[in-house]
């Protein structure tokens, strides 16, 4: 988010054992999700940077660490690159207080790794530019915010 750290709360949907994808959700269950993200992340991080988008099978919402959270990190988070960074999204659903992003945008051609019935996992192409803008942000170290 900017290179900002952030905290990330995530919401899945299951129909008796099976998950159901993101793909398939009703609009008031992507409400619900929606409200059970603010819960999740009541009381952390700044509410006026977020991200809302949607892996196939999880609905995610990142958050900026507040001012606060971010002076309470080691020093170790600001000289590091990015590590365990996740491929990209397979919708933005929103975003506020934050500018678009590039990295933060889907492949253009993922490929589809099956995760089980009607799911999948996207696995970055490696060469579309939001793919390469994703490779170039996980060698930036994250940005410091006083």
């Amino acid at each position: 988010m900017e290179g900002r750290p952030v905290w990330l709360a995530s919401v899945s949907l299951r129909k008796g054992n099976e998950i159901v994808p993101t793909g398939d959700w009703t609009e008031d269950q992507r409400d619900e999700a929606d409200n059970v993200l603010d819960i999740l992340l009541k009381g952390v991080g700044d509410k006026r940077f977020e991200r809302c988008f949607r892996m196939c099978v999880t609905m995610c919402r990142h958050r900026a660490l507040s001012r606060e959270e971010t002076r309470q990190l080691p020093e170790e988070w600001f000289t590091l690159p990015a590590v365990d960074l996740a491929g990209g999204p397979v919708e933005v659903l929103w975003e506020q207080g934050i500018k678009p992003c590039l990295s933060t945008q889907p492949c253009e051609s993922p490929t589809k790794a099956p995760l089980g019935s009607n799911t999948w996992i996207p696995i970055d192409c490696g060469s579309c530019p939001t793919c390469v803008a994703r490779k170039e942000a996980r060698s930036r170290p994250m940005a410091r915010v006083d």
